[in-house]
């Protein structure tokens, strides 16, 4: 459903494409029990965290979804114009760091 809200409307694109991004940073930084990258987190995330044992029980999951969803960012990537691109590459990255090594390759 996101990924087809990405590909028909552009207009939700930053709003689907920043919660992407902090759903993968967020659970990245609670899994790790990262104090400094868990400050960098939107209040939101901060105010009320999941455990990090839900957080890394998460993470494996997203680990399973990353080829998909870095398929679906580099075909929107490719779309965006160049003021799009940006949001594009973070959410890439953000992505990017919680793939296998066998993913990245």
């Amino acid at each position: 459903m996101l990924s087809q809200l990405l590909y028909s409307q552009p207009e939700l694109r930053p709003a689907v494409l920043k919660a992407l991004k902090v759903l993968a940073e967020s659970h990245v930084a609670i899994a790790q029990g990262d104090p400094i990258q868990i400050a960098k987190l939107p209040e939101a995330v901060r105010v009320d965290p999941i455990p990090q044992e839900i957080a890394v029980e998460n993470l494996a999951f997203l680990r399973s979804q990353v080829e998909s969803w870095l398929a679906v960012l580099f075909n929107v990537f490719s779309t965006a114009g160049r003021d799009g691109q940006p949001l594009v590459a973070d959410v890439i990255s953000a992505w990017a760091t919680i793939a296998d090594e066998k993913v990245r390759n």
